[in-house]
């Protein structure tokens, strides 16, 4: 994984800490869900694109706050990263190319029939 780092910020690249490494471990191992709770500026955002850039499964990002939404849309342009952002439309569709998803936490938790639907058809395609 150190070798994806390096290959989005360049070849001194390092972890900023040793948390991110392990729970980008953790994550790959594919053995359970986890929870990261880290201060602000550690580089939450890398333990989520970092082990989508390797596997071929897909990796919903849910968002709390539309302020952050606009923030992982603007690191993920920078960085060249290919994403999809599901808005919740009823005509909104996900087309499978790309690995990474961006979901409101409103549209991903509410009753949203499209969200469950669309999520499901990906998913079994």
């Amino acid at each position: 994984m150190l070798q994806e780092l390096k290959k989005l910020y360049g070849a001194n690249a390092m972890w900023t800490c040793v948390q991110q490494r392990d729970a980008i471990q953790e994550l790959m191992k594919l053995d359970t869900d986890i929870v990261v709770a880290l201060r602000t500026g550690i580089g939450k955002s890398l333990i989520a694109i970092l082990p989508s850039r390797v596997e071929t499964g897909y990796t919903v990002i849910i968002v709390p706050l539309v302020a952050l939404m606009e923030d992982w849309i603007r690191r993920l342009d920078k960085l060249k990263i290919s994403y999809e952002h599901f808005k919740g439309a009823s005509t909104d569709q996900l087309k499978g190319h790309s690995n990474i998803i961006l979901v409101s936490s409103d549209v991903a938790t509410g009753r949203n029939a499209s969200w469950i639907f669309t999520i499901a058809d990906l998913y079994f395609a």
